[in-house]
């Protein structure tokens, strides 16, 4: 659909014309108004996608997809009763829909209303056991609840076993040198490279790792760049702009560079890339296991307002 359209910056004008010149000779067809909208949208052009997006659901108002579509649009744009609205009535429309239930969470997420926001994802996941954003979505969700360490880790074993164990067909062997004396080459993924809390927690990682024993590759996935940015470029032996890489291409890179450990920086927030991990291209990963064990309700809705950056991660449309 659109997406498809748009693949390439070579690609993106014309069929970004060829989009809108349908949308406009065929305003009673919904579909070419969603495809139009979905475009505008995927190029962050919210107000000029609504009208259409909005068109569509007018035009075929039983379709749980417009629905979805106008869910994500608006919470986009901060109209939050109204993304609501739309996410129920496209639940109501198609209860078998997972990305209906997915958009409820996310609502539910950002507003800081975590055990409702678990519960909408625990209902996705009833639809979709094998959607792996869904699951990480649900463990983040749940690192706010009061829940105890054997709780938490029971929770990331049924993430594992529903998520990595089919992928274990997929992993290769290493070729990476076995000598305990060499210099190790250590990776790190994450999107958080720049002013931010969680890189002043772990920038002290770069700053007193002894460079005589480890080489330090990063794979940063980049939404803003600002002087801390640069900062971890510079003190990165290798420096990899991952940004709009799919984790498989990725996961090839981070085997070439012939990674040792591959160190993941962003826990289950929307920069993680922990499907890089889970198809191993390193011999050793090292993964988050949290749990915050948050008991208040207000603690919990301001980390989770924290997350606004990952928005259109937890929210989803329908192409």
């Amino acid at each position: 659909m659109a997406a498809q359209l748009l693949d390439s910056p070579a690609s993106q004008d014309a069929g970004l014309h060829r989009l809108a010149r349908v949308a406009r000779n065929n305003r009673l067809d919904a579909s070419a108004q969603q495809d139009y909208g979905l475009a505008l949208l995927a190029q962050g052009r919210l107000d000029d996608a609504l009208p259409y997006l909005e068109r569509a659901a007018a035009l075929e108002p039983l379709s749980a997809d417009h629905r979805i579509n106008l869910s994500a649009a608006y919470h986009q744009l901060m109209r939050w009763e109204q993304a609501y609205w739309q996410a129920s009535e496209a639940h109501r429309l198609d209860l078998s829909n997972p990305l209906a239930t997915n958009n409820m969470a996310a609502l539910h997420l950002f507003w800081g209303e975590v055990e409702d926001a678990a519960a909408w994802y625990e209902k996705t996941l009833a639809i979709d056991p094998s959607n792996w954003v869904v699951w990480t979505n649900w463990l983040f969700a749940t690192d706010f609840l009061p829940w105890t360490p054997e709780q938490a880790a029971e929770a990331r074993e049924q993430f594992n076993r529903a998520i990595q164990a089919p992928l274990k067909r997929r992993w290769r062997q290493h070729t990476n040198e076995p000598d305990p004396e060499k210099r190790l080459r250590v990776g790190f993924t994450g999107g958080d490279f720049r002013a931010h809390s969680a890189a002043y927690m772990f920038g002290t990682i770069y700053e007193h790792l002894d460079r005589e024993r480890f080489e330090v590759v990063t794979y940063a996935d980049l939404s803003t760049t600002d002087q801390v940015t640069d900062w971890f470029r510079d003190a990165s032996n290798g420096w990899r702009d991952v940004t709009a890489w799919p984790d498989e291409v990725i996961a090839e890179a981070v085997r070439r560079d012939r990674i040792d450990v591959l160190i993941d920086l962003a826990g289950f927030t929307d920069k993680s890339h922990l499907m890089v991990h889970m198809l191993k291209p390193a011999p050793l990963s090292i993964r988050p296991i949290l749990s915050l064990g948050l008991r208040s309700r207000k603690a919990a809705a301001t980390l989770a307002s924290e997350r606004n950056d990952g928005v259109d991660v937890c929210m989803t449309i329908s192409s």
